[in-house]
């Protein structure tokens, strides 16, 4: 059996969101760092000439599928958010994947060995929605706010009152390793959270659900404590069945540069 190339860097647009996702591959293509990474699209909806024009810069579109069956009506772009956890069987053949939403823009492209760098060694490599800018990390925390309910929508009241005081583990941008483990409890966690019985909120416009796979991810991965920005967390006891050791982050020093690298081009 051939040796897994790299990484494959992976990302989702539609028609609609193509000009945004020609930013990202172009800000990509103009970094020698980045230059020569290949590229996957979840391809939601692109025109044929979309789909030429990123074959013409070495991207390669994939069509997913519905990974999870969702019991309520949803629009087709809502694939992204299931195929996601799924990204090393639409993109096999790599030893590590790195996600970058289609609206983020690469101004720095050294940025992307922080990444890589720790999920080659088994970890999960994510950034806390946490920062000593954020004053709203510094005010009275809301008894039962806008994350708790994202955990309780998902996994219950007790999840949201246990997960939901945590910064948010922001899945606009991580990097995994093909073989990690993490990839099967987060699409087992947000298939349970799809799946969880509700009498209420089952809409593809409930703000819950729109952030179902962000949380699964927050309720299988470590729980983010650093007090630095760029990837690092300490690690909590890993969820049944997890290997030994595999549910830690990378904890890095604090590096200026990742405030100004990696940017999103909508508001």
């Amino acid at each position: 059996m051939a040796a897994p190339a790299e990484t494959l860097i992976c990302t989702a647009a539609d028609a609609a969101y193509f000009d945004l996702l020609a930013g990202l591959v172009r800000s990509l293509r103009a970094a020698p760092a980045s230059r020569g990474l290949p590229v996957g699209v979840l391809d939601l909806g692109l025109t044929p000439e979309q789909r030429d024009w990123l074959a013409g810069q070495g991207a390669r579109c994939v069509t997913p599928g519905w990974d999870v069956e969702i019991p309520w009506p949803v629009p087709g772009h809502y694939r992204a958010m299931a195929a996601r956890p799924h990204l090393p069987r639409y993109f096999p053949g790599f030893a590590t994947y790195l996600w970058l939403d289609g609206d983020i823009w690469v101004q720095d492209a050294a940025v992307l060995e922080d990444f890589l760098a720790p999920a080659r060694r088994g970890m999960l490599a994510i950034v806390p929605e946490l920062d000593r800018g954020y004053w709203t990390m510094y005010k009275p925390p809301k008894l039962w706010g806008q994350n708790q309910k994202a955990f309780a929508w998902a996994f219950g009241p007790r999840a949201g009152y246990r997960l939901g005081r945590n910064p948010i583990l922001n899945v606009g941008a991580f990097a995994l390793a093909a073989e990690s483990p993490h990839w099967a409890d987060w699409a087992a966690a947000h298939r349970a959270a799809i799946l969880r019985f509700r009498l209420t909120g089952r809409s593809a416009r409930n703000f819950y659900f729109q952030l179902s796979e962000q949380t699964a991810m927050n309720c299988v991965g470590p729980s983010p404590c650093c007090r630095r920005p760029p990837i690092g967390s300490a690690a909590r006891a890993p969820p049944p069945g997890a290997r030994r050791g595999a549910w830690s982050l990378s904890r890095t020093r604090h590096m200026p540069r990742l405030a100004s690298s990696i940017l999103r081009a909508r508001g």
